[in-house]
């Protein structure tokens, strides 16, 4: 018969029951000898699925079952967590669980690995696993598993330290919980942040960006401490991170921000680099939820861009402001801008092409303010003549309002008489 052990027992560890054995074809390779419990073999990995068969289908669901007739959906699992340093000198970290496929807490099914020794040497991982969905909540737990004795050592202490599976999403992201014999004190590094981002492409934002939440609830102290601006920044060459990055980055300002705080970015930021990103922006790129951590991004784009680069990029954001800003708090990012006769023409040339066909969707006391920055950039009568000849007055006086009125006039006679003086001068 044999002998079920209950992990969450007042004791640090399980000893696996000494009948079921496995075939030496299934040892991870590095296994050249079979440990011994009594006259009897025990093996860890029993009925360890095969890695080939483990890496198949993605992060996606799908459907098996026992046969033709019968189908159930089966998620798949990848656990990643940190342990404590050097643990693989007491041996082998694993996942044991209440479920077939974790072991129903008996067997020692799946062993874990360093994919990053080097940069991550407390951070391990599984091989994707998959799982039938109960019911019933799915516990499992990290542990330490000697082959010599064949116990593990669980983390935590008893039943209360159990940890549940979240079966919404494909990755489980954890940190080991202490017990008397292995404990983190001070955690040094922290590798899902680029696990997430890692793993991102121009199909998944949303599941990434919802994984990087939940780990803002599950971690938030590590997360928020090892999200960086560094972090960013040497990252936003790759175009399909680009808008998870700025994601991350509307986190980190509202982190460090306060409502009376205005977030600043470092000069040799590359803001053009996400603005373009945002072009492609559609209704459904980012949930509800995430538009309001995205406005502050926009703003601090906008102003670098505007202001500290003298860039236009900023102008393509008018095309998806519906989706990312639709308040146009952007807007007051570059009204203190002021161009020199270089830089007002190519915005005056600009504007009509890339802004002109989205003026409609602005309420009208955001209109008055964009047409009063645009007129008060026009210092002379050069630019005044730029700005008719591509029709920007027909674009910006949309209605007979007479404060745009009354501005333009006022700001233009300035204008008007330093191109008179000079024209006096000349003839005297």
């Amino acid at each position: 018969m044999k002998r079920s052990v209950n992990p969450n027992r007042n004791i640090s560890s399980i000893i696996l029951p000494p009948r079921i054995t496995l075939t030496a074809k299934n040892l991870p390779p590095r296994i050249t000898s079979t440990p011994k419990l009594g006259d009897h073999t025990v093996e860890p990995n029993i009925g360890l699925v095969s890695t080939a068969k483990n890496i198949i289908g993605g992060t996606l669901s799908r459907f098996i079952g026992k046969d033709d007739d019968e189908y159930k959906e089966c998620i798949q699992v990848t656990f990643h967590v940190h342990l404590p340093q050097h643990i693989e000198r007491f041996g082998e970290p694993v996942v044991v669980g209440s479920c077939k496929e974790l072991g129903n807490w008996r067997m020692v099914r799946i062993l874990l690995t360093q994919p990053n020794k080097r940069e991550f040497p407390t951070y391990w991982r599984s091989q994707p696993i998959e799982i039938q969905p109960s019911k019933d909540e799915i516990k499992y737990k990290y542990g330490v598993f000697d082959r010599s004795s064949g116990r593990v050592e669980f983390e935590g202490e008893g039943e209360r330290h159990n940890r549940t599976l979240d079966t919404k999403t494909n990755d489980q992201y954890d940190i080991w919980k202490n017990n008397n014999r292995f404990r983190i004190f001070n955690l040094n590094e922290f590798a899902f942040i680029r696990c997430i981002y890692d793993a991102v492409n121009d199909e998944n934002l949303k599941d990434k960006v919802m994984q990087f939440q939940l780990l803002l609830t599950n971690h938030r102290t590590h997360t928020l401490n090892f999200m960086t601006l560094d972090f960013i920044t040497q990252r936003y060459q790759k175009k399909e991170k680009r808008l998870f990055l700025s994601v991350l980055l509307g986190y980190y300002i509202i982190d460090k921000g306060s409502p009376a705080f205005i977030f600043q970015l470092p000069k040799q930021f590359r803001s053009e680099l996400l603005l373009e990103a945002f072009e492609h922006v559609q209704q459904d790129t980012f949930t509800s939820d995430i538009k309001p951590i995205i406005a502050p991004v926009v703003a601090a784009l906008v102003r670098h861009n505007a202001m500290v680069m003298i860039s236009f990029e900023w102008l393509r954001i008018f095309r998806v402001a519906q989706f990312v800003d639709p308040a146009y708090t952007f807007v007051d990012e570059f009204i203190g801008a002021h161009y020199d006769k270089k830089y007002i023409s190519r915005l005056l040339k600009e504007w009509p092409e890339i802004v002109k066909p989205h003026l409609d969707r602005i309420d009208e006391s955001t209109y008055i303010k964009i047409a009063k920055w645009l007129i008060s950039c026009c210092s002379n009568m050069e630019t005044v003549n730029i700005m008719s000849q591509y029709n920007i007055e027909d674009t910006l006086l949309r209605s007979n309002n007479e404060i745009c009125v009354d501005y333009v006039v006022n700001a233009l006679m300035p204008a008007v008489h330093e191109d008179y003086i000079k024209t006096l001068k000349k003839l005297i």
